[in-house]
């Protein structure tokens, strides 16, 4: 295989085609100004993250409030059906007993 030689002619294309593959400044001042647009929009998504993990965090805080605060409410209710459950059992003897059933 035989090489070829490179001529100026092809340098001067070859250069010419890297020239062309780089930025100009105009693009490169749009470019910026899209990275500024991009920063600015992770910068508003940033906020409305921790807006959300604030409040998931309140939410998770109420949540356990309410859960210690019912939790003894449940009990309480449970004692008193099983008290009631009782007392109507007391009263169908009694009854019977009198003879008022």
């Amino acid at each position: 295989m035989e090489k070829k030689e490179t001529t100026i002619d092809d340098l001067a294309i070859m250069i010419k085609h890297g020239f062309d593959q780089v930025a100009t400044k105009d693009e490169l001042r749009g470019l910026d100004q899209r990275l500024d647009f991009v920063d600015q929009r992770l910068d508003k998504l940033e906020e409305i993250q921790k807006d959300i993990f604030e409040e998931l965090n309140a939410t998770h805080a109420d949540v356990a409030y309410m859960r210690r605060t019912l939790d003894p409410m449940v009990r309480n209710d449970i004692a008193q059906d099983e008290v009631i459950e009782n007392l109507g059992t007391r009263v169908e003897r009694l009854e019977h007993k009198a003879k008022f059933a």
